[in-house]
């Protein structure tokens, strides 16, 4: 799998077999054209989500602790000093 170097613009590819194809950063591709590799850098696949809906959880538990942290530290009248 790869995926634009961060700082990438996206772009259109404009001629060969990959004509009309758009890259886009954050989205991962499992086949990018050999001429742009450059532009790319590989990462790991993904686990597929089994159905238990696990990511799902984790991303709302992480969620749920990053806000819990940040209530912490708001003032507790509201107020911005």
């Amino acid at each position: 799998m790869y995926q634009l170097k961060l700082g990438s613009e996206s772009f259109t590819v404009v001629d060969g077999p990959y004509a009309g194809k758009t890259y886009k950063p954050g989205q991962a591709y499992a086949d990018v054209p050999p001429q742009e590799m450059g532009r790319f850098r590989k990462i790991k696949e993904e686990a597929p989500d089994s159905g238990t809906g696990f990511k799902q959880i984790r991303a709302e538990a992480t969620k749920a602790k990053t806000n819990e942290g940040a209530a912490a530290l708001a003032p507790e009248n509201g107020e911005v000093k």
